[in-house]
């Protein structure tokens, strides 16, 4: 027991006595051991609690604060004891916060899980009135516990919710989540491949989605499915299957699943592909492989697959034929050993290289039985099974090239002949000018108006027949292929005015306009006399062949390291198959009986000259034109050197 001893000196029977009184107090100091281990179990409390606890009295001053509390502030406890918020924190924070506490203590009304946010920390606050033990009012007392982690874990799962939403619902595949046997979620995709509405879908009863799924495949699609919700090892991640939409077409989809947990039960996550296209591109592809597989087989034409390297891979048995070498012949020997020059294939490497691809490409070709062919051989670099082949594609041609060989000795034989015929032509030719010239020219008065008219004529024919005899000896010249240009630098724009004053009195006397719009100077490497004969040709055509009153324009431009020079006129015009004929010996068309008044004369191998002589240049000649009576432009292409 806890006993209160009062003591005091007395005189008891006339002698100091000790006057002691004792009372049990132990009911009294249980109540304060009491009190004293729940205030020690209150600062327990106060310090170790993770939440913020305080106690306000009635003006709202702090009286109790934990240790939480103050480490959060940074504030020392006696800094905040006898305080009100109005002292302590920001001023728009510390007015609401103390009007709440007022309010309270005036109410009684309590304030429950309150959210409220400072900075970039989330509190969550319950404050209730601290009563006496009259029940009356004293102050009040608040827990704030930091939900900071708590908001940060609901708002990242907030947005993940808010991504899965948006990358589902703007994915081309269609998405879905299946728990027993019924559609729990889907996007937009999945329904517009089966061509249904999300609603419709969603209120399928269980098993609906089977109603969609092709007869023959329904089976393995339901196992598969009842696998994946129910988190089964052994069933699939991907595999292709058909539907049924709702109009009743049948498509092909490719559905990618896995087993997931969804709202704390087993369920199958599966996102699925329409490949339809595909599958009839695959189709197709297969259909494609065999036709080529069948051309392949039994194409006249020899046609081999062979690595960059040079093994062989494929051929068919028209290329056996023509070489005689199998593809385990030709992996023994290796492929580079059919060129009779060892040096062809880096050159056809090369080409492939840049290019990608050679075509109708003439070379010499050895058997296997050694004998020698020559072969049109077209090489392409393809792709087959994501490596990088060679197709080749190979024709004998020796018939041909013997024809051709045969072809070029007689037509040197021919312009042998040309050249030698009108060498023989010339000398009487001569002859037959001079002395119709010197009888006109010295005798003229003694003969009369009808001898005279006939000598002109002979004189005219002279003429023509020596420009004939001319451009034959220059055509067989040119074909010779034994002459080359001796060329110089020239300037082109001088070459061309001086072409236009030559011809101007013939343009004059049909009253046509010659519009000149030339760069100058034009400076390139040129024989000159040779391009002055080809624009001169090409001028004088376009005077003789556009009427009278007509229009000739003459531009130049500068293009991709060339000169091109353009002579357009608004005359008689070609047809396709005109245009080609033109450049051809002989290739002159004839205008008469067309109601023009053109100039037609001439021996139809000005414009073939002229083709030589440019390609002699490295340069290039052509027509264009929209048909007949519209006129046309010839381009001379000369490269700048």
């Amino acid at each position: 027991i806890w006993l209160d001893q009062f003591s005091k000196t007395i005189i008891f029977d006339e002698k100091p006595a000790d006057f002691i009184m004792l009372i049990d107090i132990t009911q009294r100091k249980n109540i304060e051991k009491k009190l004293h281990d729940e205030r020690d179990l209150i600062y327990a409390l106060l310090d170790n609690h993770p939440d913020f606890i305080y106690f306000k009295d009635s003006r709202a001053r702090f009286q109790h604060i934990s240790k939480r509390f103050c480490d959060f502030f940074g504030r020392k406890m006696e800094e905040i004891i006898g305080k009100t918020d109005l002292e302590l924190f920001p001023e728009e924070l510390a007015k609401q916060t103390h009007a709440e506490d007022l309010d309270i203590i005036q109410t009684g009304m309590p304030l429950i899980n309150k959210e409220e946010t400072t900075g970039d920390t989330w509190v969550l606050t319950t404050k209730m009135p601290w009563l006496n033990k009259k029940g009356n009012i004293k102050g009040l007392f608040g827990i704030s516990r930091d939900i900071t982690k708590f908001k940060k874990v609901e708002q990242n799962l907030k947005e993940s919710v808010e991504k899965f939403r948006t990358i589902t619902e703007q994915s081309f595949l269609g998405i879905a989540i299946m728990q027993d046997n019924i559609i729990k979620y889907l996007n937009n995709q999945l329904a517009n491949i089966f061509g249904y509405t999300v609603e419709e879908i969603m209120n399928w009863e269980v098993g609906g989605f089977l109603n969609v799924i092709h007869p023959e495949d329904r089976e393995m699609v339901a196992n598969q499915a009842r696998k994946k919700q129910l988190g089964e090892s052994d069933s699939l991640d991907q595999y292709q299957f058909r539907g049924i939409k709702k109009n009743g077409d049948a498509i092909w989809l490719e559905i990618y699943s896995k087993s997931i947990n969804y709202n704390g039960k087993p369920a199958d996550f599966a996102t699925i592909h329409d490949i339809t296209d595909g599958k009839i591109f695959e189709q197709k592809l297969l259909e494609s492989e065999e036709k080529y597989r069948s051309l392949f087989d039994n194409s006249p034409v020899g046609i081999g697959l062979s690595t960059i390297e040079g093994k062989a891979i494929d051929s068919n048995d028209a290329l056996v034929e023509l070489t005689g070498y199998s593809v385990e012949d030709l992996n023994k020997i290796g492929t580079p050993s059919i060129y009779v020059d060892p040096n062809v294939r880096s050159k056809i490497l090369k080409a492939l290289q840049e290019e990608g691809k050679l075509h109708d490409y003439e070379v010499e070709l050895r058997r296997k039985d050694n004998s020698e062919f020559f072969g049109s051989v077209s090489f392409d670099l393809i792709e087959l099974g994501g490596k990088k082949i060679i197709q080749t594609s190979l024709r004998d041609i020796t018939k041909s090239k013997n024809a051709e060989q045969e072809l070029i000795k007689l037509n040197k034989l021919k312009s042998e002949l040309l050249r030698r015929t009108s060498h023989e032509l010339k000398t009487p030719l001569v002859s037959i000018k001079g002395f119709s010239d010197l009888l006109l020219e010295l005798h003229r008065e003694k003969l009369d108006d009808y001898v005279a008219s006939t000598l002109n004529e002979i004189r005219s024919g002279c003429l023509r027949l020596e420009t004939l005899i001319s451009d034959i000896l220059k055509t067989a010249e040119l074909e010779s292929g034994t002459i080359k240009a001796k060329k110089t630098k020239e300037d082109l724009t001088f070459l061309i005015k001086l072409c236009v004053d030559e011809l101007k009195g013939l343009s004059a006397l049909r009253n046509q306009t010659i519009h000149l719009e030339i760069k100058e100077p034009l400076f390139t490497q040129i024989e000159k006399e040779e391009i002055h004969q080809v624009i001169s040709n090409i001028l004088s055509n376009a005077i003789k062949y556009t009427p009278p009153f007509g229009f000739i324009e003459i531009k130049s431009v500068i293009q991709n390291g060339s000169i091109i020079v353009s002579i357009k006129d608004n005359g008689m015009g070609f047809t396709e198959e005109e245009k080609d004929r033109i450049f051809k010996p002989f290739g002159k068309i004839e205008r008469y009986g067309q109601g023009m008044d053109i100039v037609s004369e001439g021996s139809g191998l000005g414009l073939y000259i002229s083709k030589q002589i440019i390609e002699l240049h490295n340069g290039k000649i052509w027509v264009e034109s929209q048909g007949r009576n519209k006129g046309s432009t010839f381009y001379i292409s000369l490269p700048i050197i």
